[in-house]
């Protein structure tokens, strides 16, 4: 038995034997861990020198490829051509078709349009008309303000030259209607000289404009009718937001807002925080969407801030169809799980996923997908889509019809007629171009004959719609809603006005028991 004397002696006789040990334990440790690190980065060095050692044998075999083609094969070789190409071929290994590699002038025409939402441009909205292979670019509508109004160009003036080269579409010059856009555009003050052909004009007129900064308006609004608002979204831009307030705002200044229809139809998305932003101002409190990625750097949670632009108080319509994509996506199942409104048309694309540009030395980028977004409820969406609460399907053609109506437009008979009509408006009211189309759509009739005559047989209803987008295309007409055929927007008011959200929210929605009148004119 030991005394407290001995003890005592005993422990601390021990002391320095234990710091020796401890001493002798931590440089092992400290060379483990050395050691460890040592063949990590060993490793990881061989791993980089190995990966950099096979990039350069693919190089130098990319690089013979293309020697051997530019001296033996038996047509001119573009090598820029090959390059990109090569370039376009690794990206797609990935397998993934939202990683793309975009070119210098891809890369600032994206930048123009999403980020900065302006360019230098004339103010122009123009749209390709074909005739068989090739085809013109038109101008559809002029822009409130701009160069192209300033100096008189005209809905349905077909551009033919810019600065002296053909711009016809297709045939010889493979031209795309993309290639005219980049043609048109360039630094604001800059000069751009284009040749228009015009309706009762014989000789093309040729029109010098100087280059303005146009503005991208993202977002479209109109009161429905009293209490009920509409705004469309067409993408999610830098400047998004701010058109979303104010058009809120607006709304708010010409009805008492009870009811908002949210069009996200066709919105392929765009920026992640815009889209966020669009969801957060109908919440109040939880998680507005998440990101997941393989690098934890990608990994987000985006909350509802408190404050809301559109309070609980006005009743919320989101609709949507296959073309609603990404950020739509985000904002449709942010307010779905949420139930703070409902969605209304057909199942979203499924495109549950998030890209990030990287910018590279020439001045292009490529766009990596970096991660998953997750709505509040954690669902992701990629692949599968958001079903809506309210499913309406838009009004489609049969296979027959659809098959009349290409007939049609190959022979252009609509086309013709309804172009002969207002140039005969035109020379009998001193140019003024017609502002309604009732009276051509009582002459709908004689088309229906000229069909007839060529073994075309389309419904009045499809002549009637066909006939009435040529109009509106060549005259500058811009309808931001038809509630007169829009069968989805249609049904929209109908829940609006005789259902009620919260009842299609708990489950007692009835179905659209068949479909509205068509016959009016709008």
């Amino acid at each position: 038995m030991l005394t407290p004397d001995e003890t005592t002696q005993s422990d601390h006789e021990g002391v320095p034997f234990m710091k020796q040990h401890r001493r002798s334990l931590t440089l092992v440790v400290l060379m483990s861990i050395v050691t460890v690190a040592s063949i990590v980065i060993w490793l990881d060095q061989s791993r980089a020198q190995n990966r950099f050692a096979m990039i350069q044998s693919y190089s130098g075999t990319l690089i013979e490829i293309i020697s051997q083609a530019h001296d033996n094969f038996y047509k001119d070789v573009d090598d820029e051509k090959m390059l990109q190409g090569a370039i376009r071929g690794a990206v797609a290994a990935l397998e993934d078709p939202y990683t793309f590699y975009q070119s210098p002038e891809e890369q600032q025409r994206e930048r123009e349009n999403l980020f900065q939402a302006k360019f230098g441009g004339l103010g122009i909205r123009i749209y390709p008309d074909q005739d068989g292979e090739r085809g013109v670019v038109k101008v559809s509508s002029i822009l409130p303000g701009s160069p192209a109004l300033k100096h008189d160009i005209r809905p349905g003036d077909a551009i033919i030259e810019v600065n002296g080269e053909s711009v016809i579409l297709g045939g010889p010059t493979g031209l795309t209607l993309n290639d005219v856009v980049g043609k048109l555009r360039g630094h604001p003050g800059e000069a751009v000289t284009i040749s228009v052909i015009r309706r009762n004009r014989r000789e093309p007129i040729e029109v010098t404009l100087t280059r303005a900064v146009i503005n991208l308006d993202s977002v479209r609004w109109t009161v429905i009718e009293d209490g009920v608002g509409y705004i469309s979204v067409e993408s999610f831009t830098s400047l998004t937001m701010d058109e979303f307030e104010k058009a809120v705002a607006d709304l708010k200044k010409q009805t008492k807002l009870k009811s908002l229809i949210l069009d996200l139809r066709d919105n392929r998305g765009g920026l992640l925080t815009a889209a966020k932003g669009m969801a957060d101002a109908f919440l109040s409190s939880g998680t507005v969407v998440s990101t997941r990625g393989r690098n934890a750097e990608f990994d987000h949670v985006y909350p509802a801030d408190k404050a809301m632009l559109i309070g609980p108080d006005v009743d919320v319509i989101v609709m949507t169809n296959v073309n609603s994509a990404s950020g739509s996506e985000i904002v449709a199942g942010a307010l779905k799980d949420t139930k703070r409104g409902i969605t209304l048309g057909t199942k979203t694309f499924g495109k549950g996923v998030v890209q990030q540009r990287f910018d590279l030395a020439n001045g292009g980028a490529v766009s990596l997908t970096i991660s998953s977004y997750y709505t509040p409820n954690g669902t992701s969406i990629d692949g599968d889509g958001i079903e809506p609460n309210v499913k309406v399907d838009a009004d489609t053609l049969t296979e027959e019809e659809a098959f009349y109506r290409e007939k049609a437009r190959e022979k252009r008979i609509i086309d013709d007629y309804v172009l002969a009509y207002i140039e005969q408006y035109e020379r009998d009211h001193e140019g003024a171009s017609p502002t309604s189309f009732t009276p051509l759509r009582d002459k709908l009739t004689d088309i229906m004959t000229k069909l007839d005559a060529e073994n075309i047989h389309l419904d009045e209803r499809i002549v009637r719609l066909e006939a009435r987008g040529i109009f509106d295309l060549n005259v500058g007409t811009e309808r931001l809603i038809d509630i007169e055929h829009d069968l989805q927007l249609i049904e929209a008011m109908n829940v609006v006005k005789n259902i009620g959200v919260a009842k299609v929210l708990d489950g007692s929605y009835p179905p659209m028991a068949q479909k509205p009148d068509d016959t009016a004119d709008n």
